[in-house]
């Protein structure tokens, strides 16, 4: 079981705020990638009167502690998921926007390789499949 966001909030440092524990919670349940006015949206259905823009500058503060990867998917909007030991990228189904985790641990070896080969360590990357799923057909 992963470690609970507001945890690793505390761990990093950052001063435990009762927005902060709002946002937190949303994103320890997400099943999904929310960008920011998503996070919106599920705040205000549980009748909290935090602003977008605070939403923001918590996002951002949670990227720049390590806590949360910003993640562009297609479309104009930033997505965001908690950092976790196990790398792993993204396909985005074209016709329905869902997103699909998957981990290719060749690839992953090969994009060191070619980092290195470079004269690179690899520190981060980001690969985002956009594709149609055909099971679904």
């Amino acid at each position: 079981m992963r470690t609970r966001l507001i945890e690793r909030l505390q761990q990093q440092g950052l001063r435990r705020t009762a927005h902060r524990e709002q946002v937190c919670h949303i994103l320890d349940e997400a099943l999904d990638q929310p960008c920011a006015d998503d996070i919106h949206h599920r705040l205000r259905a549980r009748g909290s009167r935090i602003s977008l823009g605070s939403i923001y500058r918590i996002l951002d503060g949670f990227v720049r502690a390590g806590l949360l990867r910003r993640l562009h998917l297609g479309g104009p909007r930033m997505r965001y998921e908690i950092v976790g030991p196990d790398r792993h990228d993204h396909i985005v189904d074209m016709r329905t926007g869902a997103v699909e985790a998957f981990r290719h641990d060749a690839l992953q070896c090969r994009l060191r390789k070619i980092a290195a080969d470079a004269g690179y360590e690899l520190i981060d990357y980001e690969l985002t499949l956009h594709g149609m799923d055909q099971r679904k057909l």
